[in-house]
C-alpha cells in the first residue's frame, strides 16, 4: 500500500490506499494473492491496519477484498463509509450460442442486423485473438493507434487518449509482454476487409478474464 501526505488539506491528511493510481489499468485494486490465501491475507491486513491506525488518517478502501476486510473496520464510529466503487462480474456460458440464447429479443435482432449490413455492403469480418509474445508488439501498436483515433472523434462521448504518453505505453507494453509469456494475455481483434477496426485487451487469471479497454 502507499501512504500519501496531502499538504493542500488542513490539517495535513495522511491517505492510505492500495498501490496503483492509474484508473485506466488498475481501477480494481487490492492485494495480489492466490484465491485460497484471500481469507488469511484479509485477516492479516485488517489486523495491521488497526494496530497501526495512528500512522494514517484517511483510508481509501476498495477492491476485491473490500467487503471482507472492511466490515470490521466500519464497525467503529470513527470511520465513515463513502459511496462504493461498483465492480461488475459476468458469469459466461461455455459457448457463444448458449450465451446468445440468454439475450433479449432486441439485442439478438441488433446482432443480426450488424451481420446483414456487412453482407449487404459486400464486406466480411474476421475475429482473432492474439496471445503469442512475438505478436504483441504489432497488436499493441494497432491498439494505441485506434485509441488515439477515437480520442479525435467529435460530436460523441469524449474519450481522452490516456496512452498518448510514452510512459503509459511502455508500462502497458511491458505488462502485456509479461502476461503473454505466461499465456495470460488476450488481445481481441475484429477486422473488416482485412483491416483491424476494433480491439480490446483481456487478461486471463484462471477461469476469469479481466477486460481492460475497448475500441
Amino acid at each position: 500500500m502507499v501512504l500519501t501526505r496531502r499538504p493542500g488539506l488542513l490539517p495535513l491528511v495522511r491517505q492510505l490506499q492500495y498501490f496503483g493510481a492509474d484508473p485506466n489499468v488498475t481501477e480494481i485494486r487490492g492485494p495480489i494473492c492466490r484465491p485460497r490465501d484471500q481469507y488469511r491475507v484479509a485477516e492479516a491486513l485488517r489486523h495491521r491496519l488497526l494496530v497501526e491506525s495512528a500512522q494514517w488518517d484517511w483510508l481509501q478502501w476498495f477492491g476485491p477484498l473490500s467487503s471482507k476486510l472492511g466490515q470490521p473496520l466500519f464497525e467503529d464510529d470513527q470511520f465513515e463509509r463513502a459511496e462504493p466503487l461498483e465492480e461488475f462480474y459476468l458469469p459466461l456460458p461455455d459457448t457463444w450460442d448458449a450465451f446468445r440464447g440468454t439475450l433479449i429479443r432486441n439485442v439478438k435482432e441488433s446482432i443480426r442486423r450488424c451481420y446483414n449490413s456487412l453482407k449487404r455492403d459486400g464486406l466480411a469480418h474476421t475475429f482473432e485473438v492474439v496471445t503469442h509474445p512475438d505478436d504483441v508488439g504489432v497488436a499493441l501498436e494497432i491498439f494505441f493507434h485506434l485509441h488515439a483515433e477515437r480520442a479525435l472523434l467529435a460530436d460523441t462521448v469524449a474519450h481522452p487518449d490516456v496512452f498518448a504518453g510514452d510512459v503509459a505505453r511502455r508500462f502497458l507494453t511491458d505488462y502485456a509482454q509479461a502476461l503473454a509469456r505466461r499465456n495470460q494475455l488476450r488481445i481481441f481483434q475484429m477486422s473488416i476487409g482485412g483491416e483491424v477496426v476494433a480491439t480490446r485487451l483481456g487478461f486471463a487469471f484462471g477461469d476469469d478474464l479481466y477486460r481492460m479497454a475497448a475500441l
